[in-house]
């Protein structure tokens, strides 16, 4: 029988040493104060299959991070979706925790109602000014009662904090908003978004505003949510999301179509139905688009809602221009401008690439174009505006081919080269935006709008499978041009001609609205938004809402007139108020449309102390959650002793669907600050990435331990040749 041969003593011990310091160093919390006793977390033995950790510096020892379930309950009756979203928030530890969790909401939500439930017992959230909410969620945390607040950090992401839930608790919180729904080429459109994308906010010196002036800093800023840990792309998805929609459309259906889950709609012909996800729940990695068009016939032409709060009516309207002439497409200049950043990387830089191949097949010789790159810096095809012959679609094709999805996401540059790009005298110079809108400097990007559009169009195509809408949306109204979603590949045909459309033929413009023929005195009876309607482009409605003060005794309802310009004609619309339908939740929807107008004038005027208060006025009379106002619930009750310990845990979430951890934070790196000493004590979890990835400081433990490693070497080698000289 051979003998067992084993490595020297000192080998072994040499071994265990590069374990243990590979095992330290790569734990993210080795070098960071946890707060929880060791007492309170778990080994991997004692954990349960597929629960997802956060270290701790106790080696060895984890704390489950919270469990995150979500349901989704929607009426949609009209244009209007009435939506209750149930987050659960399940604590699987034996530590007390505070459970933050970011997320999205259709950015024109309403967010209205808010209630905690633990056990049977219902606490409803309170309206209260940002501050002093958080200043009662706080004293409640610390006092050892329950309580969650809900903040909005953009128009479209917000956060929910919940307090003290005990070990192995669950408790939830619900959310109700209203929202109008999209309606367009003769389809209706519910989207639900359901992950926060990770975004890039390039500093001062990259964003690119010294050509148009400096930033105002003026006004409120949109905030960026608490950094959540990011699951990477290869792990499996988490928190799940169950979704049920009771449809009353009003008319019978042609067709009702999820484009990216699978669904059970039963019977849905009459207009009439329920629809829930075919396996019952997905996870929260891509948004929900539920699309239903009506029968031949059917289609509304136009239609108004209208409902009575406090003595005050609320409309909601909707009209369908007249179909543009029939008439030759004039020659266009064409700007292309195409996001190849990190987030693009995967299948939305291919679903880029189809699009804007489709696009070049789109163009006549008499057009001219151009093709703008970015990512960490730009490039483009021309560098000036060329006719499309087939020597320079080729060139365009083969640049197209050529691209990949790495880097930063620095706009700013690429936009003003492209709306200063001149254009032809007499010729409409049309900007096409290509990108999954994942950055943080908004503000920025719209300012360059203003500043540079002229009478140029700019439209917007959101890419991917959880674009940043409240982006597109606003830089496309900003641009007077119109904004397109491709979720899939198999939607790059479908949406790019609908978008072509638009572009080739003429918009309903210099739109307006009033009630009477004649306003008079009444003028100051009716406060509408959009105050600017924008430019208006094939099968697109007019959609406003609008407020009427109490008018006098006995005084009949009024008309509601449109009137605009359609190809060179004038074109008029009146709808009768007498009659029209009772519509839950639009006095809701008006107040988010006043609040948002005014945070515009904010952003374009500079500080106002009188515009703040107009928002927060307004936000509190509705019961509304905006940036200067939060939803905070209570319980009176006190759970945890104070002299337990409470540990903070964000909730990790999905990188969205079809993106590549690499390729998404490769850009990213280089530019992140530093952590601070808060984020450097909140461990992370072992299979997830912070959105904001750690740069810069000095790795001083790693360095000793790496000297201690090397010592240990030097240490096996001197007593390997002792031995051999024995």
């Amino acid at each position: 029988m051979p003998a067992t041969i084993h490595p020297p003593v000192s080998l072994q011990i040499l071994f265990f040493s590069i374990i243990t310091l590979v095992t330290l160093a790569a734990s993210p919390g080795f070098a960071a104060q946890d707060s929880t006793a060791s007492s309170q977390t778990s080994s991997l033995d004692s954990v349960g299959g597929g629960s997802l950790l956060f270290r701790t510096t106790t080696p060895g020892r984890y704390i489950p991070a919270p469990l995150i379930l979500t349901e989704v309950d929607v009426k949609v009756s009209g244009i209007v979706a009435r939506v209750e979203l149930r987050q659960y928030f399940k604590n699987p530890s034996d530590s007390w925790l505070e459970g933050l969790y970011a997320f999205p909401l259709p950015e024109n939500a309403a967010v209205d109602q808010m209630r905690l439930q633990v056990g049977e017992q219902e606490i409803v959230a309170r309206i209260a000014e940002r501050k002093k909410a958080r200043e009662l969620y706080e004293k409640a945390k610390s006092d050892g009662k329950r309580a969650a607040l809900i903040e909005q950090h953009r128009p479209n992401i917000f956060t929910n904090a919940v307090a003290n839930i005990g070990p192995g608790q669950t408790v939830s919180v619900t959310l109700r908003y209203h929202q109008t729904l999209r309606y367009d080429h003769g389809a209706f459109e519910l989207r639900f978004p359901m992950v926060v994308a990770p975004r890039y906010t390039p500093t001062p010196a990259l964003r690119g505003l010294n050509a148009v002036g400096a930033v105002n800093q003026n006004g409120w800023v949109p905030e960026s949510p608490p950094e959540s840990p990011i699951i990477d792309s290869s792990s499996e998805k988490i928190n799940p999301v169950a979704i049920t929609i009771a449809l009353d459309a009003g008319f019978p259906l042609n067709s009702l179509e999820s484009a990216y889950h699978q669904i059970t709609p039963g019977d849905w012909s009459d207009g009439v139905a329920t629809i829930t996800l075919a396996d019952n729940a997905v996870p929260a990695d891509r948004d929900f688009k539920l699309t239903w068009t009506p029968k031949t016939g059917a289609a509304p032409v136009a239609g108004v809602f209208k409902e009575t709060v406090e003595g005050d009516t609320y409309l909601l309207a909707m009209v369908l221009p007249p179909a543009a002439p029939t008439q030759p497409v004039p020659p266009r200049d064409i700007i292309f401008v195409l996001d190849r950043s990190g987030s693009m990387g995967g299948t939305s830089i291919r679903q880029a690439q189809q699009a804007l191949t489709m696009a070049l097949k789109r163009l006549r010789p008499v057009d001219r174009f151009d093709i703008i790159r970015f990512s960490s810096g730009h490039d483009s095809l021309f560098n000036d505006l060329r006719y499309a012959s087939p020597e320079n679609i080729r060139h365009a094709q083969r640049m197209i081919q050529s691209t990949n999805a790495e880097g930063g996401t620095n706009m700013a540059p690429a936009l003003d080269q492209a709306l200063s790009t001149i254009g032809r005298e007499g010729v409409l110079k049309q900007v096409v935006f290509l990108t999954d809108g994942a950055v943080g400097n908004e503000n920025d990007l719209v300012r360059i709008i203003e500043q540079k559009l002229g009478d140029d169009r700019l439209f917007t195509v959101g890419i991917g499978s959880a674009p940043n809408s409240y982006f597109m949306r606003r830089a496309a109204q900003m641009g007077r041009g119109s904004f397109t979603f491709i979720g899939d590949q198999s939607e790059v045909a479908k949406q790019m001609t609908a978008l072509f459309e638009k572009l080739e033929r003429p918009a309903l413009t210099n739109l307006s609205t009033s009630l009477n023929k004649d306003l008079g005195k009444d003028s100051q009876r009716i406060e509408f938004y959009p105050k600017l309607i924008p430019d208006l482009y094939h099968s697109e409605p007019v959609i406003i809402v609008a407020k009427l003060s109490s008018p006098p005794h006995n005084a009949p309802l009024e008309a509601l007139n449109f009137s605009g310009d359609a190809g060179g004609r004038p074109w008029r619309r009146s709808l009768s108020l007498s009659g029209a339908p009772n519509g839950a939740g639009i006095s809701a929807i008006w107040g988010r449309s006043k609040i948002q107008s005014l945070l515009e004038t904010q952003r374009r005027e500079g500080d106002s102390e009188a515009i703040s208060n107009a928002v927060l006025e307004t936000a509190l009379r509705h019961h509304l959650l905006s940036p200067y106002t939060s939803l905070v619930a209570v319980q009176n009750t006190v759970a945890r002793d104070v002299g337990l310990p409470l540990a903070v845990r964000k909730a990790p979430i999905n990188l969205p669907q079809g993106w590549r951890s690499k390729a998404t934070f490769k850009g990213m790196l280089k530019r992140t600050p530093p952590p601070t000493q808060q984020d450097a004590a909140i461990p992370r979890s072992p299979n997830t990435t912070p959105v904001m990835l750690p740069a810069g400081g000095t790795a001083s433990m790693l360095h000793l331990l790496i000297g201690w490693l090397l010592l240990s070497v030097v240490a096996v080698i001197v007593m390997r040749r002792r031995h051999r000289v024995a």
